[in-house]
């Protein structure tokens, strides 16, 4: 197992925690712990590595998109809305949203 200490952790559970100078442990390409710092963790670790300061957050797939200019925006903007959250920038609501 590898631990790694001392490094701000964002999750991405219901409330969006965030672990300051925190504790990410994992075995076999998972991530088995996630919190403060646990002697009983960094007992068990094979390596321990030192992130003092370093951030730690889940990786955003396909995080943003360009939907005005792919020439379907309706449907796509209908298709983001429906399927997740979404933030938009720049336009206006009545020009992305069929009415």
């Amino acid at each position: 197992m590898k631990a790694y200490q001392h490094v701000n952790i964002v999750t991405c559970d219901q409330d969006f925690h965030v672990h300051l100078d925190g504790i990410l442990a994992v075995k076999d390409s998972q991530i088995i712990y996630v919190g403060q710092e646990k002697q009983e963790i960094l007992d068990q670790a094979e390596q321990i590595i030192d992130y003092q300061g370093a951030w730690i957050m889940p990786g955003l797939i396909n995080c943003h998109t360009h939907s005005a200019m792919t020439g379907y925006a309706e449907s796509e903007m209908i298709a983001i809305s429906t399927n997740g959250s979404m933030t938009i920038f720049g336009q206006q609501k009545q020009d992305l949203l069929p009415t």
